[in-house]
């Protein structure tokens, strides 16, 4: 059997099983189709994390009290955010946790994130763990992470908990994610035997995809270059381009999926005080980042965080075609999602792709950008942070 049949046959019946194990017995992210999601499960974690000082104790193998502790979900750390980030100042402790469902690590994060508290915390106890399902064997690139599986956490989560989110979340963990082969009966076999096969097939796949769309951007950026010049972020600074007179555009990636999945150009006078307006070029297809099948373009404003994009966005002060709120960011128009028919375009994207996508790209930037100068402009002077 051809490895990408092998894979997509392995993928389709461990779905399978687990949509079959969501209806025995469920849980409440199961009843809302959310059981395996790592982002609704790192926020029911660090909820009992903070709520339960034993459970964080039992995590740490510590025996004495502990004080106030701040909680953080997606904490950006140099460029790429980690699942979750606990800070305990009167003990000097810090624990960073790497949550994995149904993916494995890529580029590195559990070093780049162990680098980056170990800079900015180098007087603190800093621990770190990798936390995954028991039937998911991928491991950690940075040695100072310790593996725990869902059936650790489950046992550390103190049984006699009156909190029904806690209560809830420990037997989610101990049985949906918990088990060992998921009822995949002979499936986890070629699973197991065919790991190495499907993370390089995985990987190759993700670089791929990569070179194609900087390929492509280049011919939008080529294509736009009449009116616009680029400057594009090296590290902390800005790579400088010769000022010719021409719009300046900041250019920025989005890569903490571990792929690229969206592309921002902005105005340096778009960005003030704390917020910034951007033009984005998303590439998603259904749940999946960084999948060149579907790309939608947007205009968005992001805010300082979530309560400042929400005040601003019931101030009144700025008109939304499309109201949105996630986190910090508000959509204030999105596209329709152009999706890519052919079913192998993800494995193997063609020029036929490019071509449409770079002629759709250079039509709809240019009036994405004019109408985000307008939006900036009926507001330039406002503090629209604070509705005024």
């Amino acid at each position: 059997m051809e490895k990408a049949a092998l894979i997509q046959r392995i993928v389709e019946q461990y779905n399978k099983a687990k949509e079959l194990q969501d209806m025995q017995d469920p849980t409440f992210l199961s009843v809302i189709g959310k059981a395996y999601h790592e982002n609704y499960l790192s926020r029911l974690i660090a909820y009992a994390l903070k709520k339960d000082e034993g459970f964080l104790r039992g995590l740490l193998g510590l025996s004495d009290k502990l004080g106030e502790r701040t909680v953080e979900c997606e904490k950006y750390m140099d460029g790429s955010r980690a699942d979750i980030f606990v800070v305990i100042p009167g003990e000097n402790i810090t624990v960073t946790i790497e949550n994995k469902t149904d993916t494995w690590e890529h580029d590195d994060q559990t070093q780049a994130y162990y680098n980056w508290v170990e800079k900015n915390y180098p007087d603190h106890a800093n621990y770190f763990f990798y936390l995954c399902p028991n039937y998911n064997p991928s491991t950690p690139s940075c040695e100072a992470y310790k593996i725990i599986t869902y059936a650790d956490l489950a046992d550390l989560i103190p049984g006699g908990t009156d909190d029904p989110i806690i209560r809830d979340l420990k037997k989610h963990s101990k049985e949906k994610l918990g088990v060992n082969n998921m009822g995949l009966q002979n499936y986890d076999i070629e699973v197991i035997k065919h790991y190495d096969e499907l993370t390089q097939l995985l990987s190759d796949a993700k670089r791929n995809i990569a070179a194609y769309q900087n390929a492509a951007i280049e011919e939008i950026k080529e294509k736009l270059t009449e009116r616009y010049q680029y400057r594009f972020p090296m590290g902390d600074e800005w790579k400088e381009e010769k000022n010719d007179g021409k719009e300046l555009l900041l250019i920025q990636t989005d890569l903490k999926r571990g792929i690229i999945s969206s592309y921002r150009l902005y105005k340096p006078e778009w960005k003030k005080d704390d917020y910034y307006f951007y033009v984005e070029i998303l590439f998603q297809y259904k749940e999946n980042y960084g999948d060149i099948r579907g790309i939608r373009y947007q205009r968005t404003l992001c805010a300082p965080s979530k309560e400042d994009a929400e005040n601003i966005k019931n101030s009144g002060q700025i008109d939304f075609e499309t109201p949105e709120s996630e986190n910090e960011y508000i959509v204030l128009e999105k596209s329709e999602q152009y999706d890519f028919s052919d079913p192998d375009v993800w494995d193997n994207p063609d020029e036929n792709w490019k071509d449409q996508f770079v002629k759709e790209a250079t039509e709809i930037l240019p009036r994405l950008l004019k109408k985000q100068s307008k939006a900036f402009e009926e507001i330039k002077g406002k503090d629209i942070l604070n509705g005024k």
